[in-house]
């Protein structure tokens, strides 16, 4: 189907380690070494684009500017700051082949690439002008029409992309489409004809492990379905080279990106396979990437990424991932502490469902993703198994095999058991089942195997008279590959010289409005707006959903009527174009008779294109313009204003006379004009996701937006309105829109107050300058994830020699985990050693609350406390918890922990079941185990102390 190179785009978190290999924005076509640029698109680019030819280009500096190619199709508005040097973009143009892009979408504009890549620091507007008379003549609906993009350079910091097209979010404003980018690369439009369509994964990254070499642990996705429907997004990943598992990808908030998780079991030496599908209500199923499997680090082909990826940097045997989500490093081998790991799979029995090695665990509940698939015979797709035992996610290593028979005979399709066991071949179009199995239990998916070849070609089309400007053309249905299926659209040429075959199937391009009819049916259409005895021939070939074509062999002719008055009106020559401002141009002609120039005729047709019109069938195959144009004497002057166009748009048109039996002028022209520029819409730049672990407040940037076309349209930035709003949040939050710092500038901050989700927007109202129209709003969602580990009330003592001193509580202490040391004892035994023995070691940083640890606990005042917690038991302690302690024994002896970097007679204290209920003691003599187990049976009893806190 589609085959394009691939590039890494790096994500948006970045992290210490990381950073220094990312802090490069330009990148010229075969620079290495910098993570951002793979291949260069002047050495390799996507299937189905070749060279180009020059149009254009310019000069961009840190002021901002605007590029437009020569034939005036694409218009690019830089905006000031996006750049931070000099840098001459050239502008190539180039035709794409019909099945370049997703789904069904076929190109209706020429592609154009500009060069160097590049990435900028704000985002910039991009408009492409449609071809209209394409969309037209094969009754595509414009209103879906999406701006396409293949870079080679990061948008996103610290992350890998799968190899794909992107197609933007964009408007349709007219008849052209406006898009904002990060990145130069090529851009083109697509349209998609009537119908359902799959669903578009418009850019799937996988994000690096934090503390690790170059370990993808998630992966992100944005997709976009272009009927509106539901959408179920679903990770296919395993290890390289072994079976695969299916994550479902859960939704960020309102916005279109899905996230999940790598599980530890798919993060193998040999690297991570990863694919991902997604399906809509109908069933529609598209998948990233298509045409192969893709395969990490290898198929990064970034030489940094390939040469770092390790998955356990300090060689303990444990895997990177694990460590750092259990508060350890992997750069020291010695904190492997007490971690057992059965099978030496690197996952700690803790955290593996299989860890003696088993092929499975125990499993309830087993289905296959994606379930349904529909492809082409060049796509490759990952299937993978989702388990569960008593409603909990399992990981599976599940068996797969492929059945069904293809339409002629063979095979529709197999597993590659050598080196994807989980991974579908299709090798003939038709249908299959790929047959999940692990144990007595098996799921199965369906795949509708498509194939690369168009429809079959039309044989049979007839033509005949049916009046003096109408001949009727008959036909059988192609199928959508030969025979079977159904194709999905018609592409129907006129000419008045002879058509034979597939290379001369041009001429007037038909507007037919016509929906494919399944294969083997009748077709019929009545060719409108022909001239009286004259012979036309005819062709019709069809597209298939993936924009196969097939081919016109023959010849099919017919004579329309003859009517008694056979001299059409003579040529329009003399048409004028002026543009009235964004929208409307005005046009003027002398008027021509009914016979020559005797009379008066029937009617004026005008047409309008985006591409230019310079002969007759140019201009009947553009888009008719409805007009109430009273046709008067030879001579005399006419005029008709065209509206609702597009602005900043090159448009050219035709005026042709009919008279009363149907004889046509000719044209033979050019005329053409441009509308004025409006103003566009401002582009917000934020954040998609942020994540706190406190209420402290959370800093949130749109410094990033941008106004493109502010420097084109003279715009002043003192008008521009900026504003923070809080637009959803948890049932439980008394949080406002008022409670946003700064809610009415770029940068604004908010602090949470309880866990949940937060949806922040920002809007952002432009300034239309000189531009026409008026101004402009945009906004964009950010999203907050609030996670408290814990939320606690605590009451506190201060121990002397002398005896115990009571103070008030302390009230609202966060607290996190910062690192882990366990054993592979169970809470029960770990609760039934001895005080003074390690068991379970979690160590906790607690956030002060300002109106609650600001108190005067000794002199000076605590702010910043640390809790230990010890089988079962947990200290409170003050001080600081470095990297150096992480891993030293520990163990509770009398009034301080062993081994411990604090002196005597700093403030600790002694807690009970910290994640429940909280007490609270202290001596800075020593006890002995008996004495703390006595305090401990007071305290429950509550004889002996009142101490007791509230979990969150």
């Amino acid at each position: 189907m589609k085959r394009i190179i691939l590039f890494p785009l790096l994500l948006l978190y970045t992290n210490c380690i990381l950073s220094s290999l990312f802090d490069k924005t330009k990148v010229n076509a075969g620079s290495d070494g910098s993570g951002l640029l793979l291949l260069a698109l002047g050495g390799a680019s996507p299937n189905g684009i070749s060279a180009g030819e020059p149009v254009g280009g310019g000069e961009v500096t840190s002021a901002g500017t605007t590029l437009r190619s020569s034939d005036g199709i694409i218009t690019i508005d830089i905006p000031a700051g996006a750049v931070d040097e000099t840098i001459n973009f050239t502008i190539s143009k180039i035709t794409p082949e019909s099945s370049v892009f997703p789904g069904s979408f076929l190109p209706t504009s020429d592609a154009y690439e500009l060069l160097p890549s590049y990435r900028f620091k704000k985002p910039v507007n991009v408009s492409l002008a449609l071809n209209t008379t394409s969309i037209q003549g094969l009754n595509l609906v414009k209103s879906k029409s999406l701006g396409f993009s293949f870079s080679s350079t990061s948008s996103i910091d610290n992350a890998g992309r799968f190899p794909s097209w992107t197609a933007h979010e964009s408007k349709v404003e007219g008849d052209k489409v406006v898009f904002s980018t990060e990145t130069f690369s090529i851009f083109g439009t697509a349209t998609p004809p009537a119908g359902n369509q799959p669903p578009i994964n418009s850019g799937a990254y996988y994000y690096f492990k934090p503390g690790c070499a170059y370990l993808p642990y998630m992966v992100r996705t944005q997709v976009i379905d272009p009927d509106g429907d539901t959408v179920h997004v679903y990770l296919i990943t395993g290890p390289n080279n072994g079976g695969a598992a299916a994550i479902q990808m859960t939704r960020e908030g309102l916005t279109n990106w899905y996230t999940a998780n790598i599980p530890y079991e798919a993060m193998a030496s040999s690297g991570i396979q990863m694919q991902v599908t997604a399906t809509d209500s109908n069933g529609q199923t598209s998948f990233v990437p298509s045409s192969t499997i893709f395969k990490y680090p290898a198929s990064s082909n970034d030489p940094i990424f390939i040469a770092n990826y390790d998955r356990d940097q300090d060689n303990d045997g444990l895997l990177c991932a694990w460590e750092r989500d259990n508060g350890r490093s992997d750069t020291n081998a010695s904190d492997v502490g007490a971690a057992t790991d059965s099978d030496g799979d690197g996952i700690p029995n803790s955290s593996d469902y299989t860890p003696n090695g088993e092929a499975n665990p125990n499993i309830d509940s087993l289905q296959i993703f994606p379930a349904i698939v529909t492809m082409d015979i060049s796509e490759k797709v990952i299937f993978g198994a989702m388990a569960s035992l008593g409603g909990q996610y399992r990981y599976v290593n599940a068996s797969y095999s492929a059945t069904g028979i293809a339409l002629d005979g063979n095979p529709v399709g197999s597993m590659l058991t050598a080196t994807a066991p989980s991974t579908f071949q299709p090798s003939n179009p038709g249908t299959a089942g790929v047959v999940a199995t692990v144990g007595a239990r098996n799921a199965t998916a369906t795949v509708i195997v498509k194939d690369t070849r168009g429809p079959n070609n039309i044989t049979n089309l007839s033509a005949y008279s049916i009046s003096q400007n109408k001949i009727r053309l008959e036909w059988t249905a192609p199928g959508d590959d030969g025979v079977f299926g159904r194709a999905s659209i018609y592409q129907i040429y006129r000419s008045t010289t002879v058509i034979s075959n597939n290379t001369n199937c041009n001429g007037v391009l038909v507007n037919h409005g016509l929906t494919p009819k399944n294969s083997g049916l009748p077709e019929r259409f009545d060719v409108p707006g022909l001239s009286p005895n004259t012979t036309y021939y005819f062709c019709i070939r069809a597209f298939d959903d993936s924009g196969n074509i097939n081919a016109w062999a023959g010849t099919v002719s017919a004579t329309t009527q003859s009517v008694p008055d056979i001299i059409p009106p003579s040529d329009i020559v003399s048409v004028s174009a002026t543009s009235l401002g964004i929208d409307k141009v005005k046009l003027d002609w002398v008027s021509v008779g009914d016979d020559a120039n005797v009379g008066i005729p029937a009617a004026y047709e005008i047409y309008r294109s985006t591409s230019p019109i310079t002969n007759d069938n140019e201009c009947r195959s553009a888009v008719e313009i409805l007009n109430n144009v009273t046709p008067t004497a030879a001579g005399t002057p006419a005029t008709f204003t065209v509206s609702n166009l597009a602005d900043n748009t090159v448009f050219y048109f035709c005026v042709v006379a009919v008279d009363e039996s149907g004889n046509y002028s000719k044209w033979n022209s050019l005329t053409t004009a441009t509308t004025a520029r409006a103003n566009q819409a401002p582009v917000v730049s934020v954040v998609n996701v942020l994540t706190t672990i406190n209420r402290n407040p959370v800093f949130f940037s749109g410094s990033s937006s941008s106004d493109p076309d502010a420097i084109a349209c003279a715009a002043n930035a003192n008008n521009y309105v900026y504003s923070w709003t809080l637009l959803n949040k948890p049932p439980t939050s008394a949080r406002t829109s008022a409670d946003i710092t700064g809610a009415n500038t770029l940068n604004a901050t908010f602090a949470p107050d309880v866990a949940g989700n937060y949806v922040l927007q920002l809007t952002f109202t432009d300034d239309k300058g000189v531009c026409g129209g008026t101004n402009k709003l945009s906004a964009k969602t950010t999203t907050l994830y609030a996670d408290y580990i814990g939320y606690v009330n605590v009451s506190y003592e201060y121990a002397t020699p002398a005896g115990y001193v009571y103070s008030v509580p302390v009230e609202g202490v966060d607290y996190e985990r910062i690192s882990q040391l366990e054993s592979n004892l169970t809470p029960t035994e770990c609760n039934q050693r001895p005080l003074n023995n390690l068991c379970v070691s979690s160590t906790y940083r607690l956030i002060p609350d300002t109106n609650g640890m600001q108190v005067q606990l000794y002199n000076p005042p605590v702010t910043d406390y640390y809790l230990m917690e010890q089988n079962g038991y947990a200290g409170i302690r003050d001080g600081f918890w470095t990297t150096a302690d992480i891993g030293m024994p520990l163990r509770f002896d009398g009034n301080y922990f062993f081994n411990d970097p604090w002196p005597n007679g700093q403030l600790y204290k002694r807690v009970w079941n910290p994640t429940v209920t909280w007490t609270a003691s202290g001596n800075v003599g020593f006890k002995t185990d008996a004495e703390w187990n006595a305090l401990q049976q007071d305290v429950a009893a509550g004889t002996k102390r009142n101490l007791v806190g509230t979990r969150f």
